[in-house]
């Protein structure tokens, strides 16, 4: 067969195919998972086998048994991608550093991470009242905010065009998903991934974005929030809510690196930059004023970690030295509420 007619297609499919190995050689090597690559043969944050999740014991930390030992303070926290954080070893994380931490402090304590990326607050309600009632936790804590942030600017999208919710193309991300088999894969290429952020960061730029999400949007979030604190005194728990911890805030926006807006604007095309940090300093001192009305214990996880960029690996993921930080002042503030 003479393939010299095809020369031209045959040479840019292996441009791509350089490209795409190039990519994910990095991707690979930074415990991402490549679509021709898999994963990095060493790359695995499990091996401790102590550590769920498992099939009995659904939870990025040390595994337990539902059976209560009265000695420990058993702790719940309900977050997103912050606390399963499958990037770094499951010691490494927040929620896992806390029991040492309290341990120091002379408090014996059993973690259940029940973070799992792409959770929001209501997600995180239905999950404790699923799973609560087996595993019984005395102190419930909340640490969850950009998620929602995106979910209320999706709705409010969709409310903006005039769109029933669950109408697709609203407010949403395109996909080629529904496409066949070879726009399947390409979706799975890293290669995509990299132009789609850097397209969809251009575009978001280029329209008018909300600065804020207004009261409404501080006020869904807070209902949302009050819904798991009901869900936590439902269990006979006591519901400890966190202020959300981002790199930058009003006072250092002009600072924050490009690739860490990049990753923001691809995945939320609804608000600034501006928008985002007003929207999060907002929201946090919704739940300040909750904690006081409500009587609650509130951690102050953003106060801690303002003004100290080196602590994130972008705008809302912490490095292993945030990890223990986070850690660090939920455990004082717990230790301290016991004295």
């Amino acid at each position: 067969m003479d393939l010299r007619p095809f020369r031209v297609l045959l040479w840019t499919a292996a441009a791509l195919l350089a490209v795409e190995l190039g990519l994910e050689s990095r991707a690979v090597s930074r415990g991402w998972e490549g679509f021709l690559l898999g994963k990095h043969a060493g790359w695995n944050t499990n091996l401790d086998e102590r550590y769920g999740p498992s099939a009995e014991f659904p939870f990025r930390s040390l595994a337990i048994q539902p059976e209560r030992d009265p000695t420990r303070l058993r702790l719940w926290l309900a977050s997103s991608s912050y606390g399963e954080d499958i990037q770094l070893m499951a010691d490494e994380i927040f929620p896992n550093q806390l029991v040492d931490e309290l341990a120091a402090g002379g408090l014996a304590a059993d973690m259940l991470n029940a973070s799992r990326a792409g959770l929001h607050v209501r997600a995180n309600s239905l999950q404790l009242a699923e799973l609560g009632p087996l595993w019984r936790p005395d102190v419930v804590l909340l640490y969850q905010m950009s998620n929602d942030i995106d979910r209320i600017s999706e709705l409010d999208a969709r409310a903006a065009a005039g769109a029933e919710p669950g109408t697709p193309g609203v407010g949403n991300h395109a996909s080629v998903t529904g496409l066949g088999p070879i726009a399947r894969w390409t979706e799975r290429m890293t290669t995509y991934h990299h132009l789609k952020t850097q397209i969809t960061t251009r575009l978001t730029r280029a329209r008018i974005l909300s600065d804020d999400l207004g009261e409404d949007g501080e006020a869904l979030y807070l209902a949302w929030v009050t819904e798991f604190v009901e869900a936590a005194r439902n269990l006979g728990a006591e519901p400890v809510l966190c202020t959300f911890a981002t790199s930058h805030g009003t006072a250092d926006l002009d600072q924050l690196p490009t690739p860490y807006e990049q990753q923001i604007l691809s995945i939320n095309v609804e608000l600034s930059m501006q928008g985002w940090v007003a929207t999060v300093e907002r929201w946090n001192a919704g739940l300040k004023q909750m904690a006081r009305d409500e009587g609650l214990l509130l951690v102050d996880v953003a106060a801690e970690m303002r003004g100290r960029p080196g602590l994130f690996r972008d705008f809302w993921h912490f490095t292993p030295e945030g990890h223990k930080r986070v850690a660090g002042v939920i455990a004082r503030t717990l230790l301290e509420a016991r004295r």
